[in-house]
């Protein structure tokens, strides 16, 4: 009787033992639980901000290509318009020379027909 109440003694102790250690390991499994959960928000979190800034350089690159190719525009404009100047130039002068030979053709043949003239009436 003795020896069965000992073990009873024993055994009530051993689930005592026993029952702390799954309340210990439940706890630490619940502890372990929250910091994933804490842990897989802060990633997450992290996640959207390293979207957000790749989303961010990608419009800024962008933007930088656009200015790029605005600015080049704009320089290939002016040098459009500078080229422009210059061959309106280039046609007046072109123009000038024109008439000064058609007025020295003129002449020329004004004095070849008076000479072929002269030599007619010899």
């Amino acid at each position: 009787l003795h020896q069965g109440k000992r073990e009873a003694q024993e055994s009530v102790q051993q689930q005592k033992i026993y029952s702390g250690d799954i309340e210990r390991r439940a706890e630490e499994g619940l502890q372990y639980k929250r910091n994933y959960d804490t842990v897989y928000a802060q990633s997450q979190l992290l996640q959207e901000r390293v979207n957000s800034l790749e989303k961010d350089l990608l419009e800024s690159q962008q933007g930088m290509a656009s200015e790029a190719v605005l600015l080049e525009a704009a320089y290939h404009k002016d040098e459009v318009a500078r080229i422009t100047v210059q061959l309106i130039a280039v046609q007046a002068e072109t123009e000038t020379q024109k008439s000064v030979l058609m007025d020295k053709l003129n002449e020329t043949r004004s004095l070849l027909e008076l000479e072929l003239e002269k030599n007619r009436n010899l």
